[in-house]
């Protein structure tokens, strides 16, 4: 069995004197989709955070690919492969969507091949018709799909979301997760973590949930039971 390509062993996390995460293992394959649900305040944000260094008081163990992430040095993290959407949409809005794009592009530069703008274009053709209009003025959808693309854009081998339908009307919700589809689809080997409030689309996207719950992981398998909403209450 091959090593994993994100590996939390042992990890517990806090804010200041607010513990976040106790002796949390998790680890993800190459290809996987997972949904980490979860109520708000769980940590399930904090396990994504700790993946690319976001969260600096941690402990345990923390690799990608075999070498440990290192805590509090998201940037470098972010070069070394770790592509991290945070949650909102985070795009440079007073500059064109090919702007926000090129700066992406840079962190994974020497990574991967072809050119990053052509990639992301290809997945997303609305931001090509879009490439020279302020990021700021697309719409919440469409700064999503660029926050998405940017990430992309970093020739990263693995993918960390973080809430990316937070605060999105639900048609566009179901055209963010399409698009995400489209990604891990034209990426197969590159894992996909996606923490998410919307329970239903998560888990119709990623065939593995992770259920967080006080800071632990309550479930770890299969989506498909926790379609149920009765199933699912077992570990909310």
């Amino acid at each position: 069995m091959s090593a994993p390509v994100l590996d939390l062993g042992g990890v517990a996390a806090s804010y200041g004197y607010r513990q976040a995460l106790s002796e949390v293992d998790f680890a993800v394959a190459e290809g996987e989709r997972v949904a980490v649900i979860g109520h708000n305040g769980s940590g399930k944000s904090t396990l994504v955070k700790c993946a690319v260094g976001a969260v600096p008081e941690v402990s345990g163990r923390i690799a990608y690919r075999g070498e440990p992430v290192l805590p509090g040095r998201v940037a470098d993290n972010v070069r070394r492969g770790i592509g991290f959407c945070a949650q909102g949409r985070n795009v440079f809005p007073s500059l064109t969507v090919e702007r926000n794009l090129a700066i992406a592009a840079r962190a994974g530069a020497g990574r991967g091949g072809g050119s990053p703008l052509k990639h992301a274009y290809g997945l997303f053709p609305i931001l090509a018709d879009r490439r020279r209009q302020l990021a700021g003025s697309l719409s919440g959808g469409q700064q999503q799909m660029l926050s998405i693309a940017m990430a992309m854009a970093t020739a990263p081998g693995i993918l960390l979301l973080d809430e990316p339908t937070c605060g999105l009307a639900p048609a566009v919700v179901e055209e963010v997760f399409a698009a995400l589809a489209i990604v891990a689809e034209a990426n197969a080997t590159m894992p996909v973590v996606v923490v998410e409030q919307n329970v239903v689309p998560a888990l119709a996207f990623a065939p593995r949930a992770v259920v967080v719950r006080q800071g632990r992981i309550a479930y770890d398998g299969p989506s498909a039971p926790l379609r149920e909403p009765a199933a699912l209450l077992d570990y909310y």
